[in-house]
């Protein structure tokens, strides 16, 4: 199964399910472009929808409302008895940037569904809703959790050890700079608190983020 997307900023998704456990990922922006693999056993089966808006169009478009603001202000003053001319130009050419930026803003913003990490709840698998149709997007979808719930029922696996295979994971995504520094930091500090909960011995985990 595979899935192509384009997310913000123009940035392009190869998503490919393997035959085994692992979801490939193939990320292209600009020029620049980075393949990455998940560990299924290590992803949440339960999905989450948020609103992703595209903040560079929003702040854009904020500080084109108020510049405008501040020269319809400012122009009658510097102007009298000419501004008029002045201000009714200003007003079309304002109504047509703030068009285009608001257009931006709303085609970059997007929907959409993000698998976290089963334990720390880092965020690992952003897909836009409904790219690139419907169909495939269900599709996919809908054979990933059934593959994530199967490897569930088919690897049980102790508490250690999952938290073990996900902090691995976290640690090759954070050295390839997938995830930020400070999210590592933060679930290897919830995966430490959660092995000590479930053992009284914690050295094998704090060896494992060390390495």
């Amino acid at each position: 199964m595979k899935l192509a997307q384009t997310g913000q900023s123009g940035r392009k998704l190869k998503i490919q399910l393997l035959d085994n456990r692992a979801l490939r990922i193939r990320e292209k922006r600009n020029k620049r472009q980075r393949v990455y693999s998940i560990d299924l056993l290590a992803l949440d089966p339960t999905s989450q929808q948020r609103l992703a808006l595209c903040r560079p169009w929003l702040i854009g478009s904020v500080l084109t409302l108020f510049s405008v603001l501040f020269i319809l202000w400012l122009l009658p003053g510097y102007l009298p008895g000419k501004a008029d001319g002045y201000l009714l130009l200003t007003l079309v050419l304002a109504s047509l940037l703030l068009t285009g930026q608001l257009y931006l803003f709303w085609k970059y913003s997007s929907r959409q569904r993000i698998y976290v990490s089963r334990h720390a709840g880092v965020p690992l698998v952003k897909l836009q809703v409904n790219q690139p149709s419907r169909t495939e997007f269900e599709q996919f979808v809908q054979h990933l959790e059934r593959r994530i719930a199967k490897l569930g029922e088919d690897f049980v696996l102790p508490t250690q050890n999952q938290l073990a295979g996900e902090l691995r994971m976290l640690r090759r995504l954070n050295n390839s700079q997938v995830i930020a520094h400070t999210q590592y930091e933060q679930a290897k500090e919830k995966l430490f608190g959660r092995f000590e909960e479930s053992s009284t011995s914690n050295s094998g985990l704090h060896g494992m983020a060390d390495a």
